[in-house]
């Protein structure tokens, strides 16, 4: 997307310089087709350091040496909304929450503590 823009850019300097020529327009409109190819550039060269650094990252992550290549092979990275089930996802959220996990298990082996010291006492 940034490489298309910069090409734009390159065309609207050649462009702009051909006018000035002709003195259609101004050194300004030179200077603000230079400019925006300027911030173009600038815009590329950040998103290829961001890259690197991403890349580098994983790399780490995953142990590989840094020098490993790596390619996006599924180029196509259309979401597919998942559909919303906040009701049952709120459920589950309650049902699975680790201190109330926790305390049912202490409450089950309460009863069984319970159960085995009455049998016992019988």
């Amino acid at each position: 997307m940034t490489e298309e823009a910069i090409q734009r850019d390159k065309t609207l300097i050649e462009a702009s310089k051909a006018l000035l020529e002709a003195g259609l327009v101004t050194k300004r409109d030179t200077f603000s087709a230079e400019f925006l190819l300027a911030e173009d550039t600038a815009g590329l060269i950040g998103a290829q350091s961001q890259l690197a650094a991403a890349t580098n990252a994983l790399l780490d992550t995953l142990g590989l040496p840094f020098a490993t290549q790596v390619a996006l092979l599924d180029k196509d990275l259309s979401i597919q909304p998942v559909p919303m089930e906040l009701d049952r996802w709120i459920a589950t959220a309650i049902t699975n929450r680790p201190e109330i996990v926790e305390f049912e298990e202490r409450s089950s082996v309460a009863e069984r503590y319970n159960s085995f010291t009455r049998a016992v006492s019988v």
